[in-house]
């Protein structure tokens, strides 16, 4: 055996160097190709690295399955591709970048743009890497569109019942205002009083059931003459109309304006006697001009006569429900019975296109 320290195959000489470099090279491809591995298997997650200047310069299978490009057709590109039109315009990539640098992490909360033009909402971080060569940014988001659209539900719920609140609380003062002051007496009064909250609780709670986006007509129009079939029998109404589903403010309008209507049957109408009967219809007629349609026809009841003085529920049934719907209110003492026709523009009833 050579001793000479020049031999390259002495003892401790290059071969073992050369031998343990390969081991190193080799354990570095391998954790490289799991790493890569890794990343490749959170589809979840879009995963992006950016160099120094905002450049794309690597891309995840999680990103090609999110955003819709192949790694080979963005790496090198800005790294806003994804952003929409509104956020390039502010630099809202290079904000973001500037924003990780300064303070170690951005978050990433905003619309991006797929490949094929539709939009998500993106999740995530972005990060710095230190002594990362030509990584210079980490980025990690996921879709998260779901979480975003059931927050701004949430939100619109929220301000929307703030609002029916505080005109649900103006119908009621109005309402207890207006029958104090018609009533000849206390009884009276807390018993009309008491039958027009219980109509408007009614209403609420169609509403209630229909997470507030409104109401069907038929089931408004039997809910509130229920308690008026009891006394008066069911077969004294017939209803006909199509299912209509009603906006929240048409809905409470009239309901309001049903309960009224069958109240003023049973005191002085078709319905003070046994032998009154109550029609109750609706349509939506057709083009050119498409409008809603109701209409309330008592027979059979005693002779009709115009009232010498308008009560509440006369004004609240003319001119209350005319300036909720933006409709039409006619009233007519026909010697047969009443007859009430309502009429408005169908957006003003309901948004269904049918």
């Amino acid at each position: 055996m050579s001793t000479n320290p020049s031999d390259p195959h002495g003892p401790g000489t290059a071969p073992d160097a050369d031998n343990e470099t390969r081991r190193v090279r080799a354990a570095l491809r391998e954790n490289e190709a799991r790493l890569r591995h890794i990343l490749d298997a959170v589809k979840e997650y879009a995963i992006i690295t950016l160099d120094s200047e905002g450049r794309v310069a690597s891309w995840n299978r999680g990103a090609e399955r999110l955003l819709g490009y192949a790694a080979s057709e963005v790496v090198g590109l800005p790294g806003d591709i994804f952003f929409t039109p509104e956020d390039r315009a502010v630099a809202a990539s290079e904000k973001e970048m500037r924003l990780a640098k300064e303070h170690g992490r951005a978050t990433n909360e905003r619309w991006h743009l797929r490949k094929d033009g539709s939009r998500f909402w993106g999740s995530g971080v972005m990060l710095p890497v230190e002594d990362g060569g030509e990584d210079a940014y980490l980025k990690i988001f996921r879709d998260n569109t779901d979480a975003r659209r059931a927050a701004e539900r949430q939100s619109l719920l929220i301000d929307e019942l703030n609002h029916r609140v505080k005109n649900t609380l103006a119908i009621v003062q109005s309402m207890a205002m207006q029958t104090l002051r018609s009533c000849p007496n206390t009884a009276d009064a807390r018993d009309a009083l008491e039958a027009r909250l219980v109509s408007l609780a009614k209403a609420h709670d169609i509403l209630t059931s229909g997470q507030w986006r409104g109401g069907d007509l038929r089931e408004l129009v039997v809910g509130a003459l229920d308690a008026y079939s009891n006394y008066a029998g069911a077969s004294r109404f017939r209803i006909e109309g199509a299912k209509l589903q009603l906006r929240p403010k048409a809905l409470l309008a009239l309901s309001m304006a049903v309960h009224e209507l069958a109240t003023n049957a049973v005191k002085y109408g078709a319905l003070s006697n046994d032998e009154g009967r109550v029609e109750i219809g609706w349509e939506i007629t057709p083009e050119p001009e498409r409008r809603f349609r109701f209409e309330w026809k008592e027979r059979g009841g005693p002779p009709v006569m115009p009232p010498h003085r308008r009560g509440f529920g006369s004004r609240l049934v003319e001119e209350g429900l005319a300036q909720d719907i933006t409709g039409l209110v006619r009233l007519r003492f026909a010697l047969e019975g009443l007859e009430c026709t309502i009429e408005a523009p169908v957006k003003e009833i309901t948004d269904s296109e049918s």
